[in-house]
């Protein structure tokens, strides 16, 4: 799988950051380009005012995610050979992405905006990274 289908898109990760959220993960984009295992090169990049933001995994993605029954984002079908991953909030069917990491991120991001859930919450479940 390529590893660009296991993190948010570059969009998703620019709009968490702009949300509040803390900057920690194993992946960055830094400009266009993304880098893995790397937060000393995240740390860099900032002191040097270059455009640098996390790229959260999956796995990270579901850790900051509020575990409630109300949300399903794991149903994925296939339609004409491409894989989807639909969004169920609250039993409505919500948005389909082409991966369960953008999914994630997706619905993170809404989340956030509509003010279901507060950055507080999520930085305090990324600490635990």
């Amino acid at each position: 799988m390529n590893i660009l289908q296991q993190v948010c898109n570059i969009e998703q990760a620019k709009r968490l950051k702009e949300l509040g959220v803390m900057q920690v993960s194993i992946a960055c984009f830094i400009g266009e380009e993304l880098h893995l295992f790397n937060h000393r090169l995240y740390n860099w990049a900032e002191q040097k005012n270059i455009n640098a933001v996390a790229a959260f995994t999956v796995a990270e993605l579901g850790i900051l995610l509020p575990a409630t029954p109300k949300i399903n984002w794991a149903t994925f079908f296939i339609e004409e050979n491409i894989r989807f991953c639909h969004v169920n909030l609250n039993g409505e069917p919500w948005g389909a992405y082409p991966n369960e990491s953008q999914a994630r991120a997706a619905l993170l991001i809404y989340l956030l905006e509509n003010q279901v859930i507060d950055v507080s919450e999520v930085n305090t479940r990324i600490a635990t990274l």
